[in-house]
C-alpha cells in the first residue's frame, strides 16, 4: 500500500472532490435538458417558418398566374369584343338584306 505521505490528496480531500464533481455534473444535465428543450423548440419554428414559406411562394405564384390572365383579357377583351360586334354587324346587315 501506498504510504501516507506519498499520497496527493487525503481520503476526505476525495470525497469532497468527488461530491463537488457530482453537482458539477448535475447541474451540467440540467444545463443540457434546457439547451435540448431550446433546440427542440428551435427545430419546430424551422419547420412551421419552412412551411410558412412554402405556403407564400404558392400564394405569390398563384397572384402571377392570375395577374398574366387578368393581364391578357384586358389586353385581348377589346379585339374579341370588336371581332364579336363585326360578326353580329355583319350577320345583321346579311340577315337583313335577304
Amino acid at each position: 500500500m501506498v504510504n501516507e505521505k506519498e499520497q496527493w490528496f487525503s481520503n476526505k480531500d476525495l470525497l469532497v472532490m468527488m461530491q463537488s464533481l457530482q453537482g458539477e455534473l448535475i447541474e451540467l444535465r440540467a444545463e443540457l435538458r434546457v439547451i435540448a428543450d431550446a433546440v427542440r423548440r428551435y427545430n419546430g419554428l424551422r419547420e412551421r417558418l419552412e412551411e410558412t414559406e412554402r405556403k407564400l411562394d404558392a400564394h405569390i405564384l398563384t397572384g402571377a398566374g392570375q395577374a398574366g390572365v387578368a393581364r391578357g383579357i384586358r389586353e385581348w377583351g377589346g379585339w374579341v369584343m370588336a371581332l364579336l360586334a363585326l360578326i353580329l354587324s355583319w350577320y345583321m346587315k346579311l340577315s337583313s338584306g335577304s
